[in-house]
């Protein structure tokens, strides 16, 4: 069984943990950056602040809509109700951090 390609728009704390956990099977968009030309079947995870949200759905082709993950708080609910997004998955992320300094810090 193939992994499918995620793609990560946001390249913050989350962002950057979630893309490091499989660098393999992942394409990391920052602020600014187009989807990828040859958009791969994977989810779509949305780690943007909520003030980039509308414009990150404006970049997503609408067939590819239903495929957006959305990793923020749960205040979320009423937009994604006005964008009639209301179906897709949307996660709260969670601090995760070792006691060692020297260790990496994620956020998930």
């Amino acid at each position: 069984m193939e992994i499918p390609t995620s793609i990560i728009i946001g390249a913050g704390r989350i962002g950057q943990a979630l893309f490091h956990m499989d660098p393999e099977h992942s394409v990391l968009v920052r602020r600014g950056e187009a989807m990828p030309p040859n958009p791969v079947d994977g989810p779509i995870i949305v780690c943007t602040r909520n003030d980039d949200l509308k414009a990150v759905v404006a970049a997503t082709p609408a067939a590819r809509r239903k495929d957006l993950v959305f990793v923020q708080n749960p205040m979320l609910t009423t937009w994604l109700q006005e964008h009639a997004l209301d179906s897709n998955t949307q996660r709260s992320p969670t601090y995760i951090n070792s006691l060692d300094v020297t260790a990496p810090t994620y956020t998930l």
